[in-house]
Parts: C-alpha cells; structure tokens; sequence
C-alpha cells in the first residue's frame, strides 16, 4: 500500500515537472510582439559639442540607413532642445521623409535641419539637442549634441 502510494505522488511530481516545462518552453517561444525596426542615423553632424555667434546658424545634418530587409515608408525626425526656446531658432522641428527607404542599407539621402542662433542679452547660452528617428511611433535612434550660443 506505501509502495502504491510513493508511486502515485511520484507520477504526479513528474507529471507537474513535465508540465512546468512544457509552459516555460511555450511561454519562452511566443512572439511578444513587433520588434522595432533597425533603422538609425548614419553621417550626423554636429557631433559633440558646436558653438556659433548670435545671427549664426549650425546645420544638422545626417542620413537615414535602413537595415532591415524590407522598405521603411513612415520615417520621421524630430528635433528638440532643453532651456529657453528664446535663444534658438529650430527651421524644421519634424522632417517627415515622403519616400521610402530602400530594404538592407537603403539610405533616405542627406536631411538638413538649420538652427538659428538667436539675439540674446546673454553672454553665454548652452543647450543640449536631441534628434530622435521614428519609425512609426517607435523611437529606432537618437544623437544628442551641445550648442553653445555666444554674444
């Protein structure tokens, strides 16, 4: 009867490993959902920091590689800056690219986004500048850099 009985609790002990593995590996191979696409910045500048004089202007520029073996159609950048919107002068806050980017290194060709430095009463003014790359609504990159506004 003991003998029945260990036998018993030891087919269900193996039975609830047996399980418990089956739901880790199933668990394990489920798609959790998209992935975001490899697409990122290539050719950035400025890169570090950029200092210009009031009434100057820094280009940013860059390109857009796409890494993934299908065409990216909703590709956009959006520049922004911490501190005062008073001293800086952003000419396209969004660029929205209007053609796809071709599949495994395709490129969206050189995009330029101008700042203007602004007249100021300031002798100094710093802010740090971010361009993110969306593809969608997923952030797939992002450079940041400092621009130093001088009188």
């Amino acid at each position: 009867m003991k003998a029945a009985i260990k036998s018993r609790k030891l087919v269900y002990l193996v039975a609830a490993i047996l399980v418990s593995l089956a739901i880790l590996i199933i668990v394990a191979t489920v798609n959790t959902g998209p992935k975001v696409p490899n697409v990122k910045f290539v050719d950035f500048t400025p890169d570090g920091t950029a200092t210009i004089k009031q009434g100057q202007q820094v280009a940013i520029k860059f390109n857009i590689e796409n890494n993934e073996n299908y065409q990216i159609l909703n590709a956009s950048a959006r520049t922004s800056f911490d501190g005062a919107p008073q001293y800086f002068l952003v000419d396209k806050q969004v660029i929205t690219l209007t053609n796809p980017i071709g599949a495994e290194k395709g490129r969206s060709g050189q995009q330029t986004v101008t700042v203007t430095g602004m007249t100021s009463d300031q002798q100094a003014v710093e802010s740090n500048f971010t361009v993110s790359l969306y593809v969608g609504s997923d952030v797939t990159d992002s450079k940041i850099f400092k621009l130093r506004l001088e009188r």
